[in-house]
């Protein structure tokens, strides 16, 4: 086991520990960057990339004379790691370390580098001047934090028995193959941070709250800066929230209630902002999210940056009145002129003007809720609508599932080209083009015109809800867009190499194309599969799911969807062209 933060800051010297989107901690430093120069950031090891503890770790300090000016190191420190928007959450490091052992041993060695940590004086000052800056607030708001200023209090009036009157309790979140589980790294970890500083155990009246993340094998553990998340505090309810969950973030322009009454999930408003930085947007854009759901994208938007025109829109009329209750609430916090529209619209059929936006920044849906077969439907339309509607030199930032990436960067075509493949420049229906040998791909695929509309800037792998995530980043070149329907295949006798043919239908809820030249590729109930040879080297050791998710990726986008498919035993296999002989895979 290792520490992390033995080279970064000297044990006196205050570090907090930053929860972040994992993946985008760059983008999270560079913010920190452009506000401050002389703070120090070190981005921390991910530990696993799913899960409700594959979260971004990032340790951040001040270059501050802290022997001399204190009090005013610790309010510069604080007002940069809780005011940054791309922050989850803040805490006052007490321990970093790598290679934890997942053995219980690994975990006892963990809650006795806690109890001997040289971090907690500074930790405990840090926490301390945390709960006095937030005594800023409304009279009514104080009672939740009454405690931790008798606490700063009796610290500065010399009653060290008033400072062990300290409530406290464990909290964490876990997620990897260990011999322990969650509770257990609660119970080991509150025990060690009694033991150290004599504070009470208090699972509901609570002053602070020992929180510790541990992925995989890495491991922190902080006290949160934050003001309370929990219950009543967040607006969401009256009871205890459950302790091994990461904070919740609450905004004061965000309605807490709107996205659990309308059964709609949203993102962190601290992802939102990210995704936003990553489009570079200024003054006078015009930014738009055509899959907003409750509407968090676009607030965050018009809320942080002056000077926008944003909209917001949904294809579900809930989604969309939800949006339009957070709206109102967001209007008293709205940037100097910007301005927030809510409307419902299709993504697949825009009502905005060509050449009129400057962003797109979205959401594309997981499929949880929505099903396969609008979410894979909607891919190759949305495409093709967002660059008519971007300005050329615009940008497209979208956040998605890894597989619906993986069907996007399909559609982006040539690597070195970059270009994006559209409806009208191939069929598609030839799902594994960019895995076939050159003779492989039929006479239509072949002579398919490329159109470089889009340029491919970066590509993010992030873990966002637990969920392995991606985010593409294209900018909109300036080549005109074909306005030509899809072609259509030229030899109906035999399907195109690495094709399918859906037999009966799809399952799911979710809604289906409307536009008759694109394929309705969803979860099928049982198909016919083509695969041209050669093909023995795409199945050496793979399973039937793996095969399916690499070569039919619209169809089988996760392993779960091949898995459900093939368990109801309707999925058939064949070499080539029609009346060849079936394969046998495992």
């Amino acid at each position: 086991m290792l520490p992390l933060d033995a080279s970064f800051a000297r044990a006196e010297e205050p570090v907090v520990l930053l929860l972040v989107t994992q993946g985008l901690e760059e983008v999270c430093l560079e913010s920190f960057r452009r506000t401050d120069a002389s703070c120090r950031c070190l981005i921390l090891p991910p530990g696993g990339i799913d899960g409700e503890a594959s979260v971004g770790k990032m340790l951040l300090m001040l270059e501050h004379d802290w022997q001399n000016d204190l009090s005013a190191g610790h309010h510069k420190l604080l007002a940069l790691a809780c005011d940054m928007p791309g922050v989850q959450s803040a805490f006052a490091l007490l321990l970093a370390v790598e290679k934890l052992p997942p053995t219980t041993d690994g975990l006892l060695d963990l809650a006795l580098a806690l109890e001997t940590s040289p971090r907690w004086p500074a930790a405990v000052e840090l926490w301390s001047a945390s709960s006095i800056r937030r005594s800023a607030v409304p009279a009514e708001a104080r009672e939740e934090w009454a405690t931790e200023l008798r606490l700063y209090r009796a610290r500065n009036t010399g009653n060290p028995q008033a400072a062990k009157n300290v409530r406290f309790r464990g909290s964490a979140v876990r997620d990897g193959n260990h011999e322990f589980d969650t509770s257990q790294v609660m119970g080991r970890m509150g025990g060690a941070a009694k033991r150290r500083m004599g504070w009470h155990v208090s699972l509901t009246a609570y002053d602070t709250e020992l929180f510790s993340v541990v992925s995989n094998d890495v491991a922190v553990a902080g006290l949160p800066l934050f003001a309370e998340w929990r219950g009543a505090a967040s607006g969401l309810s009256d009871r205890p929230e459950r302790y091994f969950v990461l904070p919740r973030e609450v905004r004061p322009y965000l309605r807490p209630d709107v996205h659990v009454h309308y059964g709609r999930m949203r993102l962190r408003p601290s992802t939102c902002y990210l995704l936003l930085c990553l489009a570079e947007l200024q003054e006078g854009f015009t930014v738009l999210d055509p899959m907003g759901g409750v509407g968090t994208i676009a607030i965050e938007a018009a809320v942080r940056w002056p000077g926008l025109k944003v909209k917001t829109s949904d294809i579900s009329g809930d989604a969309t009145e939800a949006a339009e209750l957070n709206a109102v609430e967001a209007q008293a916090h709205l940037a100097t002129g910007s301005s927030l529209t809510v409307a419902q619209d299709d993504a697949r059929n825009m009502q905005v003007d060509s050449n009129s936006v400057d962003a797109i920044v979205t959401d594309v849906p997981f499929g949880n809720r929505n099903r396969l077969v609008w979410v894979n439907g909607l891919l190759p339309a949305f495409a093709k609508e967002a660059a008519r509607v971007l300005r050329p030199g615009g940008k497209a930032v979208l956040l998605m599932t890894r597989a619906h990436a993986r069907q996007m960067l399909q559609l982006l075509g040539d690597e070195d080209t970059r270009t994006v493949l559209l409806p009208g420049a191939c069929e598609l229906e030839d799902d594994h083009c960019e895995d076939m040998e050159e003779g492989d791909q039929d006479d239509t695929s072949k002579e398919a015109a490329l159109l470089p509309v889009f340029r491919q800037v970066a590509c993010h792998k992030v873990a966002v809800g637990g969920w392995p995530s991606a985010v593409l980043v294209l900018e909109r070149t300036d080549t005109a867009l074909s306005q030509s329907g899809c072609a259509e295949a030229t030899d109906t006798k035999r399907p195109a190499a690495g094709a399918m043919n859906v037999q009966g239908k799809g399952r799911g809820k979710g809604k289906a194309t409307n536009n008759p030249g694109l394929p309705s590729c969803g979860e099928p109930s049982e198909c016919l599969l083509w695969l041209a040879p050669p093909w023995q080297h795409r199945l050496v050791g793979r399973t039937l799911a793996d095969v399916l998710m690499h070569c039919w990726p619209a169809h089988f986008p996760t392993e779960s969807v091949a898995r459900r498919v093939t368990k109801r035993r309707r999925v058939w296999i064949r070499e080539g062209g029609e009346g060849n002989s079936e394969l046998s895979l495992p």
